[in-house]
């Protein structure tokens, strides 16, 4: 048999048929169509949120910010701990070694806390906030703060 126009078929499975609601009570899905009875939702072009259909569409339209970022530059805590284990005694402390030590990113502030105790002695700390009682305890051991 030669393959002509008059002898193709679909392919099995490749059509869905389509349910027609509506045409009559002896199909299962006549009169109300499966739609109940009165109301938005049983009209033609009605579905449940329509009320404010323009506004919804708008909004959708408008892309999402997925997540929480802050603009704001975030304050890196560190402790008198930290400063035990990333430096030595008369070492400085401030912006450019704690970048350099991977301690806060590019631009990120610091605020030194009174965690801890302090065993380095005669540290420079300059441009880098601390809590009164770091303060203290860099004193204590010869340091200073600026």
């Amino acid at each position: 048999m030669t393959l002509g126009l008059h002898n193709l078929k679909k392919a099995k499975g490749s059509t869905k048929n389509i349910r027609r609601v509506g045409r009559g009570h002896g199909t299962g899905r006549g009169k109300t169509a499966g739609r109940g009875t009165k109301g938005q939702s049983s009209r033609t072009g009605g579905s449940k949120g329509l009320k404010l259909m323009g506004l919804r569409r708008m909004v959708m339209s408008i892309p999402k910010a997925r997540g929480f970022s802050r603009f704001s530059a975030t304050i890196k805590e560190l402790t008198l701990w930290d400063i035990n284990r990333y430096f030595t005694d008369g070492g400085t402390v401030n912006s450019e070694t704690l970048l350099a030590k991977n301690l806060i990113l590019a631009g990120g502030k610091a605020k030194i806390l009174n965690t801890g105790k302090l065993e380095r002695r005669d540290l420079k700390v300059s441009g880098i906030v601390c809590s009164k009682g770091a303060r203290v305890e860099i004193e204590k051991l010869n340091g200073t703060v600026n």
